[in-house]
């Protein structure tokens, strides 16, 4: 091979090396922008949900209001788990099922 011919073989690697580099760009290019639409369709959606929800509740007051609904469920609880003692001991006393005193006050079994 003559060096007039090594010389245009590198030529054409380094033209077909930079195509690649082109078209790497471009593909990039368009990912780029793919996720800006992505994150500008995300953020509308936001600014949806808290015009919606209304934008004036903060993290501090979610976690607050949070906090207070398990602090209630707590107290359900322990009535709930109180009740069903007073009512398995009312049971025991009468010589009775569970379930029909619970029938008898007219609490469901589910309850």
């Amino acid at each position: 091979m003559s060096g007039k011919q090594v010389a245009q073989e590198s030529d054409a690697k380094v033209n077909r090396g930079e195509a690649y580099q082109k078209e790497e760009h471009a593909s990039v290019q368009r990912s780029i922008e793919a996720l800006r639409k992505a994150i500008e369709k995300a953020e509308a959606e936001n600014r949806e949900l808290r015009v919606r929800w209304g934008n004036d509740r903060s993290m501090d007051e979610a976690s607050k209001i949070t906090g207070e609904h398990i602090e209630r469920l707590h107290r359900y609880n322990d009535i709930k788990d109180a009740a069903q003692a007073i009512f398995g001991k009312l049971a025991e006393l009468e010589g009775r099922m569970v379930r029909d005193v619970y029938r008898d006050f007219g609490v469901d079994l589910k309850d």
